[in-house]
């Protein structure tokens, strides 16, 4: 049973990868011809299972743009199980059928709630030990006042995490499509810069032998959150939840 699943698993990945190919060609035409991407700490990319990356959120295609950076060497290119699970509201991309295609085409993984639901957060270890996921700790979008917590239960995929990579993407995706903006086929901003920080494997190993318990997790969590918000050069003070201060 588990090589039919696997071999099951590897026919689904290699039928996705015309149109994960295209979905690149689109967004490498709008951030780096259309606009300008800086990126930084592409060495720090594995090409292995078992990867979570987990980035800031500041704007609604942010996984577009950190899916392609991801899967861009050509190594990966070749790899196709190491595109990224990505993370999606079910409203966006699972209310018609075509859309529904379209979400298991890109890899698109539904929420219904970014930060209650518990589904997900169950699913989220089995789709990160099949390839890799690119999800976002706040569970949802940065916005001014919003507390800078951790979604709950995170901590459980990072747990079941061979790999976590933290990932920043500057405020300059706000420019290019503004929080507000979900119409983004007919958007074509220009000129713009976006600078995305891909850092090191954030050194879990001391959390992830202690027994799996509710306060290993917000630990894991909390590590890692930290982690992502000092490559903004942000230092998060030592309190449970702080506000976006912009």
């Amino acid at each position: 049973m588990n090589i039919l699943r696997t071999i099951g698993r590897y026919a689904a990945d290699i039928l996705r990868w015309p149109g994960l190919m295209i979905a690149s060609l689109l967004v490498f035409c709008q951030f780096f011809v259309l606009n300008t991407t800086i990126v930084r700490g592409l060495e720090h990319l594995p090409t292995r299972r078992g990867v979570l990356y987990l980035s800031r959120h500041v704007s609604f295609p942010d996984s577009y743009l950190l899916g392609f950076i991801i899967a861009v060497r050509w190594r990966m290119v070749f790899r196709p199980w190491l595109f990224p699970w990505h993370t999606a509201a079910r409203e966006n991309f699972f209310h018609t059928r075509w859309l529904r295609m379209v979400a298991w085409f890109l890899k698109i993984a539904s929420v219904t709630d970014g930060r209650k639901d518990q589904s997900l957060l169950l699913k989220l270890p089995k789709l990160v030990k099949a390839g890799s996921v690119l999800t976002f700790p706040l569970g949802g979008l940065e916005r001014s006042g919003r507390e800078l917590k951790p979604v709950p239960g995170i901590g459980r995929t990072i747990y079941h995490s061979k790999v976590v990579i933290p990932i920043w993407i500057s405020d300059g995706m706000r420019d290019v499509y503004p929080p507000r903006v979900r119409n983004i086929v007919w958007r074509v901003p220009r000129g713009k810069t976006i600078e995305v920080i891909i850092g090191p494997p954030v050194e879990l190993a001391d959390l992830q032998t202690l027994p799996e318990c509710r306060d290993t997790w917000v630990q894991l969590a909390d590590r890692t959150f930290r982690a992502m918000y000092e490559l903004g050069g942000i230092t998060l003070p030592d309190t449970d939840a702080q506000s976006v201060a912009r």
